[in-house]
């Protein structure tokens, strides 16, 4: 799993993403932004898992077709389905013998017009993905979902905190990280979506040296 995050202090809901996208063995497959953004409908969506080329102009094209952000948010089910029979699809037809369902996660920021707040979704589309009580498929209203998780570690990421420092520190500590592998799965570049009563901003918080073919040296 790549660097996905999402939090809401209530004025805003921020994304938090790398480009970084990566074969079984670690090595940079490429880089892409993870983050479809709707602007009329004040949403945006980060993918993190397994997916395919352009899911996120995918997914921003499908919830624009929305008439209302209650009815963008009611689609993500069907989208973390639709992108599991994709990812499946593409396995067949390349015989690359996926074992079981792809893991897919979505989040989303939102600002509600209907509570005058902002907040952070997750959804997925395995059973216990974010916690033992997780059923798949649920729309779950959360504080934050970090991914992947930082153990030991608590963000200071509501309230009157920098939330651009928060993000830095956020990611920083998850660029530290390997896996059971050893290796680091988060790179390229860091973006960081906001999403307040005024719009969807992206902006570039930092970036690393990686390379497509190789590993990640973190």
């Amino acid at each position: 799993m790549t660097a996905c995050s999402v939090w809401s202090t209530g004025s805003a809901a921020y994304l938090l993403t790398d480009r970084a996208g990566f074969h079984a063995d670690g090595r940079v497959l490429g880089f892409a932004r993870k983050v479809a953004t709707v602007p009329h409908l004040r949403l945006a969506v980060a993918a993190n898992g397994e997916g395919f080329n352009g899911m996120a102009e995918w997914i921003a094209e499908n919830l624009a077709a929305e008439p209302t952000q209650a009815a963008a948010l009611a689609l993500l089910p069907r989208v973390v389905g639709l992108v599991e029979q994709t990812v499946c699809d593409m396995a067949a037809a390349d015989r690359s013998g996926h074992q079981g369902m792809p893991i897919v996660q979505l989040f989303a920021a939102a600002w509600l017009a209907t509570e005058q707040r902002a907040a952070a979704y997750v959804i997925g589309g395995q059973r216990h993905m974010f916690d033992a009580s997780y059923a798949s498929g649920t729309l779950r209203r959360v504080g934050s979902a970090i991914s992947p998780t930082i153990p030991g570690f608590r963000p200071v990421i509501g309230g009157g905190a920098d939330q651009i420092a928060s993000a830095r520190t956020i990611i920083d500590a998850q660029r530290r990280q390997v896996d059971e592998a050893g290796v680091c799965r988060v790179g390229g570049t860091a973006d960081l979506t906001i999403v307040t009563a005024g719009g969807v901003r992206c902006s570039k918080l930092c970036s690393w040296p990686d390379r497509a073919g190789e590993r990640v040296a973190n």
